[in-house]
């Protein structure tokens, strides 16, 4: 069974704007963040009938 080993703190806001910003914050971040693009499909190159050694 695997137990996951990270710790963690949990904080209680004093403010709901606080909370707000921070999601606002966490939003942001995630629209900047470069839209993932496959790689192109590309033939294999090098391929021998036998190893080199």
């Amino acid at each position: 069974m695997l137990a996951d080993d990270d710790p963690g703190i949990s904080v209680v806001l004093k403010e709901e704007a606080t909370r707000i910003r921070q999601a606002e914050d966490r939003e942001l971040k995630r629209q900047k963040k470069k839209v993932w693009v496959p790689l192109p499909d590309r033939p294999v190159t090098a391929q021998r009938q036998y190893p080199l050694w």
